[in-house]
């Protein structure tokens, strides 16, 4: 009986892997797009001209020393 339903659950288990597809993959269809670096790479170039064009105004002053009252 043990080995009925071993057999089975064997079948069972081959016939959905039989019946069942795969996607074809899209790598490897021949056309070359970005990948996830080269993407990372221009925002990241981006960013950093941004970051450039951004003026600061840099006419704050600092405290003399420490507040006593801060902590």
């Amino acid at each position: 009986m043990a080995s009925f339903k071993f057999w089975f659950c064997f079948f069972v288990i081959l016939l959905s892997c039989l019946c069942s597809e795969s996607r074809p993959l899209e790598a490897f269809s021949g056309k070359r797009k970005e990948t996830m670096m080269e993407i990372a790479r221009n925002i990241l170039k981006e960013r950093l001209l941004k970051a450039r064009s951004i003026k600061y105004d840099v006419n704050r002053l600092s405290p003399g020393g420490p507040d006593p009252k801060h902590h």
